[in-house]
């Protein structure tokens, strides 16, 4: 059995295709008996009982939509806290470069303990024709991958 952490940057109780994403991806791997659990923040009761909420959202415009993001301290301190006490096997974070939580998974992990890191996404941050606040992606990227062990 595999023990698996699933971080979306989202809050997983407002709909959304990435927490459609997160969420199914879970229920897969448990069906398949591995260990899974997702971090992410939350606006009220988790959806499952198989999420750690992370503390509420704040609605941040991002290309042309309202993303409900945790940037806050508080967040990013129960993420660390979760991640040391899981000890999980593998990290799936999905939206790396979102700024909040899995901006701090991906940087503040336990490099020692756990062997993998896998990246939702990876297809749209790898192209090159995409540009974020100035920088390319292919660049933003191609400094990601020194903390990244491998991938799914």
């Amino acid at each position: 059995m595999v023990r698996i952490g699933i971080i979306s940057p989202y809050s997983l109780t407002i709909p959304g295709g990435v927490q459609q994403q997160v969420m199914g991806l879970a229920r897969e791997l448990r069906a398949m008996g591995h260990e899974t659990r997702v971090l992410g923040p939350c606006d009220g009761p988790p959806p499952a009982s198989f999420v750690s909420p992370l503390g509420n959202s704040l609605p941040t415009a991002a290309n042309g939509s309202i993303a409900p993001i945790a940037p806050d301290p508080s967040a990013q301190f129960r993420l660390i806290r979760l991640l040391r006490d899981e000890e999980f096997d593998v990290l799936h974070v999905h939206e790396p470069l979102a700024p909040g939580v899995t901006e701090t998974a991906l940087f503040l992990r336990d490099k020692e303990r756990m062997s993998t890191v896998a990246i939702g996404l990876v297809g749209q941050i790898d192209r090159d024709d995409v540009d974020v606040g100035g920088s390319r992606t292919s660049d933003l990227w191609g400094s990601c991958r020194g903390f990244i062990h491998g991938g799914l």
